[in-house]
């Protein structure tokens, strides 16, 4: 199960596509089949959460909700389903899970798997939620997670599964739990802690770590029809290379690239990931990109991300600046915020398995929402964290 629609999409056309071929079943056999295999968290609660106490769930075991920092808190779940009566659609999903769940009398299961530091829409509860909800409802659960969870360590990024009070849950601490090796790609490891240095500002630490990246091409360009000539020449046999993009890049759309939701239907997720390159909804086209909601939880071989204006560099302040456009002028969000952007490009920067590709876009001089400087100080901040310029040795 997941609360990441995009990958639910994804992985079950991907099975049914294979089942087909596997089994000579019709294709549209084979997606039936494999919805029972893939489950949309929010579905699922949405099935059962009003059912009668004495009206068990199917499941013991929720084999994996992935991506489990997003599920909904109670605030948003209140704005969300505030025409609905009944207090349970006004609890947090964590809870919602809990309280379906416990409706068993033997046993049951919640396996949840956390990222740390990939909170990027705003309602998402993140991990401490869980918590909150298991000492304060349910604490006949018992609890077995990593040190990394239970106390906010390095992975986890301060993020803690409770707060500094002890729960009255049995507790069971088992670092095994800790998935530690990044599969990814096979240098994952060294471009995560590069994308961690970029996105801190921390230029010498991002330039010393882009020296074990051998293996793993960064490079930038100024020019999209260049990224693009880069992307087929690089992209070999069954790899996939595609264009990403931030959400809240939305000035994109100067240089032909749109980011919007209702610009989406045509481009299924699914079809984005899974089709040929002939096939002009398929990311080989290099013509829709994948922002932080499509692509968190999935990755392609070689990814071009288009940079945008909603995260850019200041070099007087040797800061992020995190910005949002309303009317024409980009402007700083809220605090609170902030650490959402952050974690759009966060997600954006790992999502390839072999290379990544920057393309930063040239401002305009008549049009204040595309600023040469900061779009000239974000190309110089990603050279000096050491990309190379496309061309360069």
């Amino acid at each position: 199960m997941s609360g990441n629609r995009p990958l639910v999409l994804v992985l079950r056309e991907a099975l049914a596509r294979d089942f087909k071929t596997r089994k000579g079943e019709s294709i549209g056999e084979a997606r039936k089949r494999v919805e029972t295999l893939i489950q949309n968290i929010h579905h699922f609660i949405g099935d059962n959460l009003l059912r009668p106490k004495d009206q068990l769930p199917f499941e013991n075991v929720i084999i994996v909700f992935d991506e489990a920092q997003r599920a909904w808190s109670a605030e948003h779940n209140q704005k969300r389903h505030k025409a609905k009566k009944s207090p349970l659609w006004h609890l947090s999903e964590p809870e919602m899970l809990l309280n379906i769940m416990d409706r068993h009398k033997d046993w049951a299961v919640v396996s949840a798997f956390v990222v740390g530091d990939q909170v990027i829409h705003k309602g998402e509860a993140g991990l401490a939620e869980w918590g909150k909800a298991l000492d304060s409802n349910y604490q006949h659960w018992r609890i077995v997670a990593s040190c990394h969870a239970l106390r906010g360590k390095s992975a986890i990024k301060s993020t803690a599964l409770f707060s500094a009070s002890k729960p009255a849950n049995v507790v069971i601490e088992d670092d095994a739990l800790h998935l530690k090796t990044c599969l990814r790609s096979h240098q994952a490891e060294a471009v995560v802690g590069w994308v961690n240095s970029v996105i801190a500002g921390d230029i010498a630490g991002a330039a010393a770590v882009s020296r074990r990246l051998e293996r793993f091409p960064v490079v930038l360009t100024r020019n999209l029809a260049q990224a693009r000539n880069w992307l087929r020449e690089n992209t070999r046999g069954e790899r996939r290379c595609g264009l990403i993009a931030s959400s809240g890049a939305t000035r994109l759309r100067a240089h032909g690239i749109e980011t919007s939701t209702g610009f989406r239907p045509p481009y299924p997720y699914e079809r984005w990931f899974l089709d040929k390159p002939e096939d002009y909804r398929s990311s080989y086209q290099l013509e829709v990109p994948a922002t932080e909601f499509e692509i968190q939880g999935l990755e392609i071989d070689i990814a071009c991300l288009c940079w945008g204006g909603d995260f850019v560099w200041n070099s007087g302040s040797r800061q992020w600046r995190k910005l949002r456009l309303t009317g024409t002028d980009w402007r700083p969000v809220a605090e609170k915020d902030a650490v959402q952007v952050e974690n759009k490009y966060r997600v954006l920067m790992t999502r390839a398995r072999e290379g990544l590709l920057i393309f930063v876009p040239q401002g305009g001089s008549d049009d204040t929402t595309q600023s040469n400087l900061s779009m000239d100080e974000t190309a110089q901040f990603l050279l000096s964290c050491g990309v190379r310029q496309l061309g360069t040795p």
